[in-house]
């Protein structure tokens, strides 16, 4: 700053920032100006109403932990705006956040690393039990719908209720086979509700059902909308659990779920 290279007024701004870097390094509060009345509105106003919708959605339903994802920056800041402007909070205590925040979402990410130190976590006990084992359970739908298929010749696409099923399905099978979500509630369950189904399309195709892993008793919704069903079997995954299959045949093309045209339970 006291090089005869600056002028006045550039001698003053480093001076001004030498200041402000001897605050932050003190954890000192750095003034700040008065907000307008609108901008400490900005942030309930757009965080409120989103929290109200996914609220009552969850008395209705379920609510994925990734659909309000806009909600947590917003939530983060409100929460942490009064302990804020009570005071900057000290360097050193800023590092220790980012370094343990960095070694949780690590270790969350890399469960091996916790397995590799010697303790015990059980496949489901394990926080990314529902992202593992998607590759191999796809291949094993796969491959019962292709054993099924080449017993009686006919070509079958893969059905289910649960969206986490159809979803690997479709991404992780080659080829991408034809895999559908079914809903028999009278209400929009997932996007899949909003895509269109099998309709005429593969009318007349049987089909691969795959339900839960304690199913006894068949939908009524795939009696109505195919000829005939019947238990062939499951398949058990370490990280997924176990699924029973169902092998129905002839699809009719009506709807299977309530957004799909000609669907009318919900106005039963």
């Amino acid at each position: 700053c006291t090089s005869p290279a600056f002028v006045p007024t550039h001698r003053r701004a480093c001076y001004q920032s030498r200041r402000k870097a001897r605050y932050w390094a003190r954890g000192s509060r750095l003034p700040r100006r008065d907000l307008h009345p609108l901008e400490h509105a900005a942030l309930p106003g757009r965080t409120i109403p989103l929290f109200a919708f996914f609220l009552l959605k969850s008395l209705t339903g379920r609510v994925e932990a990734n659909w309000p994802d806009g909600l947590y920056p917003t939530l983060t800041i409100l929460a942490t705006t009064p302990w804020w402007q009570a005071g900057a909070p000290r360097k050193g205590f800023v590092g220790a956040a980012i370094i343990l925040g960095a070694v949780v979402v690590g270790l969350a990410h890399q469960t091996d690393l916790i397995r590799a130190s010697g303790a015990p976590l059980p496949p489901r006990s394990d926080p990314t039990h529902k992202v593992r084992g998607l590759q191999d359970l796809a291949k094993q739908l796969g491959a019962a719908a292709e054993h099924l298929s080449a017993a009686d010749g006919q070509p079958r696409f893969l059905l289910s209720a649960r969206r986490d099923i159809v979803s690997p399905t479709n991404f992780y099978l080659q080829g991408r086979p034809a895999a559908f979500a079914m809903n028999p509630r009278a209400t929009p369950q997932s996007q899949h509700d909003l895509w269109p189904g099998p309709g005429a399309m593969l009318a007349g195709h049987d089909a691969l059902v795959v339900t839960e892993r304690g199913a006894e008793w068949i939908p009524p919704l795939l009696l109505e909308r195919f000829s005939s069903c019947r238990w062939v079997g499951s398949v058990t995954n370490p990280w997924r659990g176990g699924y029973r299959l169902l092998d129905c045949d002839s699809y009719g093309g009506g709807p299977l779920g309530p957004l799909q045209p000609g669907a009318d339970w919900g106005r039963r």
